[in-house]
């Protein structure tokens, strides 16, 4: 997930500190940020996993 979440960052913005400058986050923070995204999502698969459900991180451009 968090390889993902960077991956497009680089893609669309070039560098984390430009894509944290233009959307009000603190750069220093935002590995902090990046690990509390990764634990909850975690949480939730764990929380879902007896309804044979889970959370997946998707790109909006390959919806149809």
């Amino acid at each position: 997930m968090k390889e993902q979440i960077e991956q497009k960052i680089k893609e669309l913005f070039k560098t984390k500190r430009l894509f944290c400058s233009k959307f009000g986050y603190k750069y220093k923070d935002f590995a902090s940020k990046l690990r509390t995204a990764q634990n909850r999502i975690d949480w939730l698969n764990k929380f879902l996993e007896p309804l044979n459900l889970k959370v997946e991180i998707v790109s909006l451009d390959n919806e149809a």
